[in-house]
């Protein structure tokens, strides 16, 4: 930015860069006190609209779309480790063999605990 650009579009840069930063390390968990601090500056900015060029105001916005773009890749993400995991639990959950035709068939333990008797 320019040395007349105002100081909340400044921190609002900033604070941007900081969260694509948290979005690319996967420190999804930092993220969380950011909302607050970027709904504030982006308060003031809104009301000193008149201050903001249509070049800064730009600039804020590809950098807002493109973290957009990467919560949404961690959200898939975490979609699909969540189905991941899901599908472990599933296979944890229920003992499945073949029978003596070939086709599976489900035991329903419900656990993975197997007992032996001699």
């Amino acid at each position: 930015m320019t040395d007349d650009t105002p100081l909340f579009v400044e921190r609002l840069a900033a604070l941007l860069d900081v969260e694509k930063q948290l979005l690319l390390s996967g420190q999804l968990d930092a993220l969380d006190d950011l909302g607050a601090q970027k709904s504030v500056l982006i308060d003031q900015m809104s009301r000193n609209a008149d201050l903001v060029s249509a070049a800064q105001g730009a600039v804020l916005q590809r950098r807002a779309i493109e973290n957009g773009k990467l919560y949404e890749a961690a959200l898939k993400g975490i979609r699909r480790a969540t189905a991941r995991l899901q599908d472990v639990k599933s296979v944890l959950s229920e003992l499945k063999t073949y029978n003596g035709r070939g086709t599976i068939q489900s035991d329903g333990t419900g656990g993975p605990s197997v007992s032996f008797k001699a």
